[in-house]
C-alpha cells in the first residue's frame, strides 16, 4: 500500500458517512475514491445510483460487501410480523391514536429485525 493510500485511511474499517444522502454508510472498509469517511449507503444504491454500470459502481464505490453492503435479505416472516402489527394498530383505533408515526415506524423496524440487524 502506498503512503499516500495509508494516510488517505485506504482499507481501514470505520464508520462511513454517505457521500449521497448524508446519512450513515455502516462500518465498512474506506475505497480509494471516497474522501476520508465517506462511502455509499445501500439506499442510495438502491435508489439513485440503481440500474448503475458495475463497473462504474466499482470505481466510485468499490467492493460490496467489503466497501459497502449488498442488497438486504429480509427474514421469511418479516412481512407476516409487519402486517400482524398493522392488523392490530386496524383493530384498536385507540392503540393506533396513542402511538405517534416515529412509534409505528420503530416497531416495523423492530419487526424486520433478523438476528439483531435491521434488514
Amino acid at each position: 500500500m502506498s503512503a499516500e493510500a495509508e494516510a488517505h485511511g485506504v482499507g481501514v474499517i470505520r464508520s462511513l458517512t454517505c457521500c449521497c444522502c448524508g446519512g450513515g454508510a455502516g462500518r465498512w472498509a474506506q475505497h480509494w475514491n471516497r474522501d476520508r469517511g465517506y462511502g455509499i449507503c445501500r439506499a442510495c444504491l438502491d435508489g439513485p445510483y440503481a440500474g448503475s454500470d458495475p463497473a462504474e459502481l466499482a470505481s466510485l464505490f468499490g467492493t460490496e460487501g467489503v466497501n459497502y453492503a449488498g442488497p438486504a435479505t429480509l427474514p421469511a416472516d418479516a412481512e407476516a410480523r409487519v402486517q400482524a402489527l398493522k392488523s392490530l394498530w386496524r383493530a384498536d383505533p385507540a392503540l393506533s391514536a396513542s402511538l405517534s408515526l416515529s412509534d409505528k415506524l420503530a416497531a416495523i423496524a423492530e419487526a424486520r429485525k433478523f438476528d439483531g440487524v435491521v434488514m
